[in-house]
This record gives structure tokens, C-alpha cells and sequence, in this order.
């Protein structure tokens, strides 16, 4: 998966890490989602289209694809969405429903949104001021794979 996916880790886009149990991405959202969207952009399907290639049957036979959405604490102001947990929520279920679209068994998919409650950067200053940087690193989908 690292090679099918090195341009964009190259680029900061995606980061990876394994583990005994599997393989989690973190996909950045800013470029694969309008702010406050949901709807996959076309970069995006060409990440998750490599992550559908690594779990072809040729490759794993026995695991799960639990995906999280994660937002920052900046509030939603654009129906329908009205709330980070719904933003998580909705983003997780389109990238799952994506995955069983091209082949996945939706038994092995699980997604989950988490809102601005799992930051893995401070989403404000010290001074309670807005942190911009940190607030787009928490901005992100895992996707954990785990055999």
C-alpha cells in the first residue's frame, strides 16, 4: 500500500503507520473535501481506490476496515450538516458505502464519526485563540485495516 499511495504521502496529504494488528491511514481532509463537505472528490477516490486494491482478495483475506472521521472544533454553519458529529458521521459513511461499491464486503466495514473529540493537536491556543495548523491536522478520516 505504501508504494500505491507514496505521491500522496510525499506530499503530506496521507500518513500511514503499521502495527502487529494492521496498516492506519490518515487521510488529511483539506484537499479531499470542500470545508464542511462530504461529497468525495475525485482525488480522494483515487486514494481509496489503492486501498480497495490492497484488500482484493489476492492480498488479505481476513480483515476489517473500521473508518473514523475526525473534524476540528470549528462550528458547522451550512445545512444539512449542523454539527461536527454529523460532518464525522456522514463523511465516514460515504467513504465506507464507496468501499462495498467496489467490491468490499460490507461485513468487514465499520465507520464511526468522532467530531472534535479525538484532536490529535490542539485546536486552540494557550490563549483560547484558534490554532489554524493544528485545527487542519485534526481534520481527517482514519482508516485503520487491521488482519
Amino acid at each position: 500500500m505504501e508504494g500505491r499511495l507514496q505521491e500522496v504521502m510525499q506530499r503530506g496529504e496521507v500518513t500511514m503507520a503499521r502495527t502487529r494488528k494492521g496498516v492506519y491511514l490518515d487521510v488529511h481532509t483539506d484537499r479531499f473535501y470542500d470545508a464542511g463537505g462530504f461529497t468525495i472528490r475525485p482525488e480522494m477516490k483515487v486514494v481509496l481506490d489503492n486501498v480497495v486494491a490492497e484488500l482484493r482478495p489476492r492480498f488479505l483475506e481476513d480483515y476489517k476496515v473500521e473508518i473514523v472521521g475526525h473534524t476540528d472544533d470549528s462550528p458547522i454553519l451550512h445545512p444539512p450538516i449542523d454539527s461536527n458529529w454529523d460532518l464525522s458521521a456522514i463523511r465516514s459513511a460515504h467513504i465506507a458505502r464507496y468501499l462495498v461499491e467496489q467490491g468490499i464486503d460490507p461485513k468487514r466495514i465499520k465507520a464511526t464519526g468522532r467530531a472534535d473529540s479525538d484532536p490529535i493537536a490542539p485546536n486552540r491556543n494557550v490563549d483560547g485563540t484558534p490554532n489554524p495548523e493544528n485545527r487542519s491536522k485534526n481534520r481527517r478520516v482514519q482508516i485503520k485495516i487491521e488482519h
